[in-house]
């Protein structure tokens, strides 16, 4: 996992207490991200007691708002949980995430 359960938290602001190298190299350039683009930002918890999907936290994922959010012409979350929101299962098996991706790339955009 990209950091120990429960050790990193959102501020109020919305970045992460910890911020890892990988978080600063997106905030670092993120003006280059094109504006024009529409975001679906997919996590799962898997409802361990770890807050992740079992590779990334869930505040990692969410840390992402400050990154992109105001950057980009849309952004949405659509977040899953239980069994199927383990990592690797996300886009393979989990039919409330497929159906949410073709629900974003083909139907309307809020």
């Amino acid at each position: 996992m990209d950091d120990h359960p429960n050790q990193n938290r959102l501020l109020k602001n919305g970045q992460p207490r910890i911020k890892h190298p990988e978080y600063r190299l997106l905030m670092r350039n993120r003006r280059n991200f094109p504006h024009q683009a529409h975001i679906l930002n997919i996590y799962g918890n898997v409802e361990n007691g770890s807050n992740s999907d079992g590779t990334v936290s869930v505040t990692s994922v969410l840390s992402l708002d400050s990154i992109l959010k105001n950057q980009v012409a849309g952004y949405q979350k659509f977040a899953t949980h239980g069994r199927l929101a383990k990592h690797p299962y996300l886009e393979t098996k989990n039919k409330r995430v497929q159906n949410e991706i073709i629900k974003f790339l083909w139907g309307t955009r809020s």
